[in-house]
């Protein structure tokens, strides 16, 4: 290659020089460090080649002068528009011409405009002079017609209406155009686990509005859900505790997406939790979610908790859900023999109202069986608690504690998938509660281990104050609905009660297997856990065998 002493310091100045020398081997590659050469003022760059041979050539390079710019004028281009894309006119006085850095202000200019009702807008330089080695112009900006949402049809006959549906996808009719809503639809139907998109999305623009048609297909979302699990009877020496759960869930009541959630467990002999959600979406066709919630714990014979709950969420296609809620809980002794010594009671009776803010995102690429994406759910709640004098119980037990106090809690938990090759997911999950308060009683805290956190244990084994999960598991997915995986839960928890501290770090490992078939999908999981109560032998491991069925 030949070149200049002035172009080579020019190349050198601009850090191409060694590409040029070294990677230049065909003319496509020469075009291409040709275009940097343009994009850093030089416009009057050229280069010729002379061919040696079928296999040989050089390359004859004259880089010039750079040019730069006199004004950049804002033309016809709004304020608003400029301000929201950050020009300067610094950026194009006495500088060296760049036109990527023009052309970055024309895509965010575009980008804008798009955003704002205007998807037709465009811009272009007119006014183009160039006198000794400066360029001088102007913007033209022609925004085009003003674009609304129009409606949203449906190609197929769906269960879900088009309302709803534009509800949920934050397109309701009149509102103003906005490409990242189009460019997310996608993404929020691949999130709503009754319905699939077949195509891409199809936009029509007539009488400055849009209409965007769909091609959905129903999916089965609604599941009835059976676990039976077998445990170690601690009650009775070598024999099995048969425990089981039952779950329902109906999706998409009504074609308005609401839905309906049953979750009932017998944790052992004489405990059984009972949880009913009902969710209601895009209240009045706003982006206000509502949820009223109910759980039911009775642990064996010494107390029963009861919560009322009701949340409220602001959805964001793009930043998740932030709400605010109110929980109203109860909590009643069935059994008072175990406190007739002095003492403070480690269970009491209690009301506690909590008022608190939440946060949700949801990023996963399959509702059911995810390979990619984030869920997030953090919660944060404050309120009052009214200690309740149990007459069973004697007045002592009561000297000096607060009637009244407050009380506070934080939830965090956290899931990735990672996609590591085709049919291979790494699933990490990271769950974290903190509580504390003027007065804890064992009732208060929160319950761990089981099936959906520390595996290889009795459900609602552990009661904790403070708690951190950590779960790896790895899913083969031998079908796209059947996999295999393997897990291991690790875990730091305790709690500081008046009279009583506990800490323990739990560990449960194991593996399952996922099945589906035409009825539905069946599930084992096998699990074995350690801790400070349980050592780790077989004779101590857990088998759940579930069956979820969809319709």
């Amino acid at each position: 290659m030949s070149i200049s002493e002035k172009d080579e310091k020019t190349l050198l100045d601009l850090g191409l020089l060694e590409l040029f020398r070294d990677r230049v081997s065909d003319q496509k590659t020469l075009k291409q460090w040709m275009s940097l050469v343009y994009e850093n003022g030089y416009l009057l760059a050229n280069y010729r080649l002379i061919e040696e041979d079928s296999l040989h050539y050089t390359v004859f390079l004259e880089v010039g002068d750079a040019f730069v710019w006199a004004s950049l004028e804002q033309g016809n281009l709004p304020d608003q528009v400029l301000y929201k894309t950050g020009y300067k006119n610094s950026f194009f006085n006495q500088g060296i011409v760049n036109f990527r850095r023009v052309s970055r202000l024309f895509r965010k200019v575009i980008g804008y405009s798009e955003n704002n009702g205007y998807p037709f807008a465009s811009i272009q330089l007119e006014a183009l002079e160039i006198e000794g080695g400066r360029v001088s112009a102007r913007i033209d900006y022609n925004p085009g017609p003003f674009i609304t949402f129009d409606s949203i049809t449906l190609i197929n006959k769906n269960k879900i209406k088009p309302g709803y549906l534009g509800a949920l996808l934050n397109m309701k009719p009149g509102s103003t155009y906005d490409q990242r809503k189009v460019d997310a639809i996608p993404g929020l139907i691949g999130q709503i686990p009754y319905i699939t998109l077949q195509e891409d999305p199809v936009l029509y623009f007539a009488n400055e509005q849009c209409r965007i048609s769909l091609a959905l297909s129903d999916q089965k979302a609604s599941a009835f859900d059976g676990i039976v699990g077998f445990l170690p009877n601690e009650n009775e020496e070598g024999k099995l505790l048969i425990t089981g759960q039952l779950y329902l869930h109906l999706q998409n009541l009504f074609r308005s997406g609401k839905n309906l959630e049953l979750n009932w467990q017998k944790v052992n002999v004489q405990s059984q939790d009972l949880h009913v959600q009902y969710g209601h979406p895009r209240l009045f066709r706003s982006p206000i979610d509502l949820e009223f919630s109910f759980n039911l714990y009775k642990q064996d014979t010494t107390f029963l908790t009861r919560d009322l709950g009701i949340n409220l969420f602001y959805s964001n296609h793009k930043k998740g859900k932030i709400g605010i809620n109110y929980l109203r809980e109860a909590s009643r002794l069935l059994a008072t023999e175990p406190m007739n010594t002095a003492g403070d009671p480690f269970y009491a009776d209690y009301n506690l109202n909590y008022y608190g803010l939440a946060y949700r995102l949801n990023t996963l690429d399959h509702p059911f069986f995810p390979t990619t994406g984030w869920q997030l759910n953090i919660g944060v709640d404050a309120g009052n608690k009214h200690i309740i004098k149990n007459a069973s119980i004697d007045e002592d037990f009561y000297e000096g504690l607060p009637e009244q106090g407050i009380q506070w809690k934080l939830l965090v938990r956290a899931s990735k998938y990672f996609s590591l090759r085709p049919r291979n997911i790494l699933h990490v999950k990271v769950s974290a509660g903190y509580m504390d308060g003027d007065q804890l009683f064992l009732n208060d805290l929160f319950r761990l281990g089981g099936l959906n956190t520390i595996r290889g244990f009795n459900e609602m084994f552990f009661y904790a104050s403070r708690y951190a999960v950590g779960t790896l598991e790895y899913r083969y997915l031998f079908e796209n609905e059947s996999q295999l995986l393997v897990f291991l839960d690790g875990s730091l928890l305790g709690h500081n009660l008046e009279g009583a501290s506990y800490s323990d770090n739990p560990i449960g490992t194991g593996a399952g297997i996922s099945i589906s078939t035409k009825a539905g999908l069946l599930n084992v999981i096998y699990g074995i856990g350690m801790s400070n109560d349980q050592s780790f032998n077989f004779k101590y491991s857990k088998i759940h065998i579930g069956y979820t069925g969809r319709f």
